[in-house]
């Protein structure tokens, strides 16, 4: 057992799988070998094609691919001289050649993409072979280092293998050491697993051996690949500068057909751009000359236009002349007629339109419109000139177009030379070029026609236009002569005649402005006198505003005399004091006769008074008069002012504007009217403004008059009621006296003769009763300084009644008692006191109506009263 050594070698697995790589035992279940990192799966591989020499299959006999480089070169040699053909042919024909290469060209497709998957294989067969020849030495040298080792390893297999007498055979048993037994158990299978071992070793000798001779083989073949592939890399360069000579060709004759093609393009194109450039400007040429054309006709218009302002200005113009003529004969008879005639003021009519200035403006205007007409004139004759050169100018590009289109027309006959139907064929000519070479060659040779045409034209009408333009210039300037010299001498003509027009009328207006001035010199003094008047009237009623109000009848003293007489009692002292304390009375009053003649001495002088107050009321009442005449004695309607013919013009001029303001007075009302009127006719409104003051003047001193006299009226007959009521009053007191003096009487005989004391005898009757119309009446009487009374009622007395009813009231309630009534008084009845006053209104109304009447017939006394 000492002598037997275990084997050197790797161990080997139970798989007996090994990496390609390191040699080294791997398993089926790792990935990877855990010694140099080499797949599993390639040793697996490399095992299953290297298990048996006999399961080895045989290697398949590779194509020879310079066989197939070869035909491909020869084809693209062919190739190479078609293509070389076509470019000749094309060189040398003047037409365009549209060769047929789509089999050509499929063919080199076809062959340059087997080119390129063959270029690629024998660059990838190249490379595998380098790789091979570089790596397959390295896998031989560890090939032989492994078979030396195994043949070492199987060496020591087989020298341990050997029994040696001690050990005794393996059947022996000795029942007596169970330990040799156990040894030999183990030996016995220690020399199986070695005798297995050996096996193996033997079959591993084998493969390698059949591996190594393998490899080398496939060494040689490596290096014969190498040597193919070296040649195959010289054959695909050749191939390579044959497809580039190919592809040049190719170019050139697309190159050549294209240089063709933009050639003829380019010539087609030039010719024909020429050919539209050259109508497009002979159309504009044409709207050029349509413009002038227009502009042409539009100059005869506006030349037209001149001639007829021409005529017109002057046909105005002479009838300006005579219509002033006439003007200058009208003023100056208006002027003569201004001077001398009486009724001048007939001639004196509205203000008329300066119609010199208007035609001095018209002149002027007219002046100026011939200078812009002469402006025009010489525009439009500008205009023809620059038209002139303009037509020059365009015959000359005309002329200039024509002769290049001569030059175009010529080289285009070359290409129509070499397209022309009439010549044969070629073979491989491009037919749709040819047509559409042909069609632009037909339209441009019908273009070209048109030109010409159009050219032709455009010359005659050109030399045509030029002589017109030459024509209409001389005549505008025959024309702009002669407006020069007729209307100078018609502007000459009528300024002279427009001055001594204006001469006229300066003379009417300054002869008019004289009588103006005289009859608004009148007017003033008329309105100075007239304003006379309001400060006359406006005295009389100061005046008789100043004056002493009327004294009122004595109505409360009348009444109180009245009771005193009816009580009877005509020495009642106290009653009379009374009285006099009652109504003021300075004096001392004893008895009621005193009483009464003190009413009589204030009636008295009451009614003298009043007949004053009524003669001065008459004397400034004809003075009223007298200025109501004065303000009535114009008639409006015959003045001078209303014969002027130019009033009612004025006057409506002056309403028009201020109509809606006619019921309005002020100065602004005024100033609207003066403002609608010419400046040389204020004049007549300023006489228009004296007129209407004087007639407001007249007016308000009328109506004041009127309201005067009607006050003054009413007045006067007021006092003349009061005045006949005071009369009647007075009568009343002279009666009443009379009727104390008789009752004085009656009592005295009465007394004398036994009869009853305090009455009268009717002897004393006689003589006592007078008519009212009798009293004397004084016309002028002074003031008394002491009257102070009003014509306002006062609690002591009442108003006076009304005129129209105070001499019948009155008279019947103050008549004094008549005779026939007051022969015998009654004390007893003392209410028979309102008979006197009854039966008074029968004697007032008889002594009115009669101047005297016989005594009545005497009552008894018990019938007086």
């Amino acid at each position: 057992m000492a002598g037997r050594t275990e084997p050197a070698a790797a161990p080997v697995t139970n798989n007996g799988l090994n990496c390609i790589k390191c040699g080294r035992d791997v398993s089926e279940a790792d990935a990877f070998c855990i010694y140099c990192g080499t797949k599993v799966s390639e040793s697996l591989s490399q095992r299953k094609t290297t298990v048996s020499p006999d399961e080895q299959p045989e290697p398949k006999p590779e194509p020879k691919p310079a066989t197939e480089h070869d035909a491909r070169i020869t084809r693209g040699k062919k190739r190479t001289d078609v293509f070389s053909d076509q470019l000749d042919r094309q060189t040398k024909s003047q037409r365009m050649l549209l060769f047929k290469r789509a089999a050509l060209t499929d063919e080199r497709k076809a062959d340059c993409t087997l080119f390129d998957e063959h270029c690629e294989d024998c660059k990838n067969t190249l490379d595998e072979a380098r790789n091979a020849l570089v790596i397959t030495p390295e896998y031989v040298a560890r090939l032989e280092a492994d078979m030396k080792v195994r043949a070492s390893e199987l060496q020591a297999v087989k020298e341990s293998n050997k029994r040696i007498p001690q050990e005794g055979s393996d059947t022996e048993v000795d029942e007596r050491d169970e330990f040799m037994n156990e040894v030999r158990r183990r030996r016995a299978q220690f020399q199986k697993e070695l005798d297995d071992q050996a096996v193996q070793l033997e079959t591993e000798n084998k493969l390698c051996t059949s591996l190594l001779e393998r490899m080398n083989q496939h060494i040689k073949n490596l290096e014969e690949e190498v040597k193919n592939a070296a040649q195959e890399e010289s054959m695909i360069d050749e191939f390579h500068k044959l497809i580039k000579t190919e592809t040049k060709l190719l170019a050139n004759e697309e190159t050549m057909r294209e240089e063709k093609k933009r050639l003829i393009t380019e010539l087609m194109n030039s010719a024909g751009n020429w050919v539209l450039d050259s109508l497009h400007d002979h159309s504009n040429r044409k709207k050029v000359e349509a413009n002038r054309l227009v502009n042409q006709a539009v100059r005869a218009a506006d030349l037209q236009k001149l001639v007829q302002h021409f005529t017109h200005r002057v046909i105005d113009q002479e009838e300006r002349i005579m219509r002033q003529k006439q003007r200058i004969l009208n003023g100056e008879h208006k002027v003569e007629m201004l001077k001398s005639s009486e009724n001048w003021y007939q001639y004196v009519t509205g203000h008329a339109a300066d119609l010199g200035k208007k035609d001095l403006k018209i002149l002027e205007a007219g002046r100026n419109e011939r200078a812009e007409d002469l402006k025009e004139s010489s525009r439009l004759q500008k205009d023809d000139e620059l038209d002139i050169k303009g037509v020059v100018k365009e015959l000359s590009l005309s002329r200039k177009c024509a002769k290049e289109k001569v030059e175009k027309r010529e080289v285009w006959a070359k290409v129509e030379d070499v397209y022309s139907v009439s010549k044969q064929q070629e073979k491989d000519e491009d037919m749709m070029m040819t047509s559409q070479i042909r069609s632009l060659l037909l339209q441009l040779a019908e273009a070209f026609e048109m030109l010409t045409n159009r050219l032709l034209e455009e010359d005659e009408s050109l030399q045509h236009a030029s002589t017109q333009l030459e024509g209409e210039i001389e005549s505008i300037h025959a024309f702009m002569e002669r407006m020069e010299s007729e209307e100078s001498a018609l502007c000459a003509t009528e300024k002279t005649s427009l001055a001594k027009e204006s001469q006229v009328r300066r003379s009417e207006a300054d002869l008019i402005e004289q009588r103006a001035r005289a009859l608004i010199d009148n007017y003033k003094q008329m309105q100075a006198e007239h304003m006379k008047y309001p400060a006359e009237l406006s005295k009389i009623k100061e005046r008789r505003s100043d004056r002493a109000k009327p004294i009122q009848p004595r109505e409360a003293e009348l009444e109180a005399a009245k009771k005193l007489i009816k009580n009877r009692n005509y020495y009642d002292r106290k009653a009379c004091g009374e009285f006099a304390k009652r109504f003021k009375v300075d004096h001392e009053m004893k008895e009621v006769r005193d009483v009464f003649d003190w009413l009589k001495l204030v009636i008295e002088r009451d009614i003298k008074h009043m007949e004053k107050w009524l003669d001065l009321s008459r004397k400034e009442r004809k003075e009223i008069e007298n200025l109501k005449v004065k303000g009535m004695e114009i008639n409006w309607d015959e003045d001078t002012l209303e014969r002027i013919p130019a009033l009612k013009e004025i006057q409506r001029k002056i309403a028009r504007p201020s109509g809606s303001s006619s019921n309005h007075r002020g100065g602004n009302s005024d100033a609207k009217m003066v403002d609608g009127v010419h400046p040389s006719e204020q004049w007549i409104v300023e006489l228009l403004k004296f007129k209407k003051k004087i007639a407001q003047i007249d007016t308000r001193l009328l109506s004041d008059i009127r309201g005067t006299m009607d006050s003054a009226v009413t007045e006067e007959d007021m006092v003349n009621a009061n005045l006949k009521k005071m009369k009647i009053d007075k009568e009343y007191v002279l009666n009443s006296i009379r009727f104390i003096d008789q009752e004085e009487a009656k009592a005295i005989r009465s007394t004398g003769k036994g009869g009853v004391p305090g009455r009268h005898s009717p002897s004393s009757e006689s003589g006592s009763f007078i008519s009212v119309d009798e009293q004397a009446t004084p016309k002028a009487r002074t003031q008394s300084p002491h009257m102070t009374r009003t014509m306002s009622p006062s609690p002591a007395r009442t108003s006076s009644p009304a005129p129209g009813r105070t001499a019948s009231s009155h008279v019947a309630r103050t008549m004094p008692p008549s005779p026939a009534r007051t022969m015998s008084p009654s004390p007893a009845r003392p209410t028979t006191v309102a008979s006197p006053l009854s039966s008074s209104r029968s004697a007032f109304s008889k002594s009115t109506t009669a101047p005297l009447q016989p005594r009545a017939i005497e009552k008894p006394r018990s019938e007086e009263f």
